[in-house]
């Protein structure tokens, strides 16, 4: 559906290629894993695997301190999205709490 809309798509994942392949396949998206976001190393590869410069790029994800906290070291838009499902990892949970007060302050501005 993004590519026929002529929309590039790339799923930056900080998983192992194990896990991220089987979801990639599912939906027909390219991948890079491991990338340690919010450091933008993936970021810079998933760049060069779809052509694109930081500038016709955005990052789409539903984690302030990984997904649009690399969007901010990157110099890059950031589309911030609500998470599609709860979380069952610890760590995912821990993050989700520490991200609340923020959240909320975000949520005041779009008011």
């Amino acid at each position: 559906m993004l590519h026929n809309a002529g929309v590039k798509a790339i799923i930056i994942s900080n998983n192992d290629y194990e896990r991220v392949k089987p979801f990639a396949d599912k939906i027909g998206l390219p991948f890079t894993a491991k990338a340690l976001k919010p450091r933008t190393a993936g970021f810079r590869r998933a760049l060069k695997l779809l052509g694109l410069t930081k500038e016709e790029a955005a990052v789409v994800g539903d984690q302030l301190f990984t997904d649009i906290l690399l969007s901010k070291f990157a110099h890059c838009r950031s589309i911030m999205v609500r998470p599609v499902s709860d979380d069952i990892y610890p760590f995912v949970i821990f993050k989700r709490k520490l991200e609340k007060p923020f959240m909320k302050r975000f949520e005041r501005r779009e008011k």
